[in-house]
Parts: structure tokens; sequence; C-alpha cells
């Protein structure tokens, strides 16, 4: 890491101490952080905070997400699916989406989860999962489904 980087660092990334002190939901705090650390591609990183976030809160479905995110990007697929295929789960047992309320690390788990499954050559798992994140109001899953697979969903 740049030298020069540092003191942002400290301000963005406190030390775990210090997060205890600041009174906020710790599992939020260590899976917005984990985002955070995404973005700027310190993907082991970001799962270390996931981990934290999920030992704290075994159920924490945007914990799940974001490390399938992470595991997603450094091409580890079946770690990936593994985390989407949590988020989903604990989505459906903790949260029970509602029409009128729709988690977006529900929608977008089972749209990570389809394109994963396309990577893999998993067409039938794939399709599957991107019409499920179209009826869950996914316009990005309705273009892929046509682009990818010429499938008007």
């Amino acid at each position: 890491m740049p030298a020069d980087f540092l003191p942002v660092t400290r301000v963005l990334f406190p030390e775990d101490k210090d997060l205890k002190d600041s009174g906020c939901s710790l599992p939020f705090i260590y899976c917005e952080r984990a985002f955070v650390y995404m973005d700027i591609k310190l993907y082991d990183e970001a799962i270390k905070d996931c981990n934290k976030a999920i030992e704290l809160y075994p159920k924490n479905t945007e914990a799940y997400y974001a490390r399938g995110l992470a595991y997603d990007r450094k091409s580890e697929y079946d770690s990936a699916i593994e985390n989407y295929t949590k988020a989903i789960e604990f989505n459906l047992k903790t949260i029970q989406p509602t029409p009128s309320f729709i988690p977006d690390s529900y929608v977008y788990a089972y749209y990570n989860r389809g394109i994963i499954y396309s990577k893999k050559g998993d067409r039938d798992r794939a399709i599957k999962d991107l019409k499920k994140a179209v009826d869950l109001r996914s316009q990005e899953a309705r273009k892929t489904l046509k682009e990818f697979f010429d499938i008007d969903y």
C-alpha cells in the first residue's frame, strides 16, 4: 500500500477496537467496510470483514452476499455460489421478502449466481436463477437472459 494512502486507511478502516467503541452495529460496520475494501480490490480483507460480521451475527444475509461477491471477484466461483446460496436462504428465513420489500442482496444473489452458473457452463441453472432475478424485478437479469441465451422473459 502506498505511504500516502496510509492516513486515509486509518480513517476508512479503523482498528477493530475502535469499531467496538463506535456504538453502531458491528456486523453492519464490518459488512459496509467489506464493500469499501472490494471497491479498492482488497478482496481478502473484504472476506475477513464478512467473516467477522457472520461470526457476530450468523444470519447476516448482507455479509453472505458481500462475501460471495468478494469470492466472485477473485474468480473463486464455488465459494461465491455457496455464499450467494446462503444469502438467498437466510433472506427467505429471516427477512421473508414481500412484493413491497425485496432486499437487493436477495435479488443480486440470484443474478450473480446465475452469471457464475453461466460461466461454469451450467445453462439450466443459470437460466433458472436469472429468471428468478427477473421475477424479483431485475431488469439487468432480463437483459442478460436476452443477450446470452436469446430468451425473452
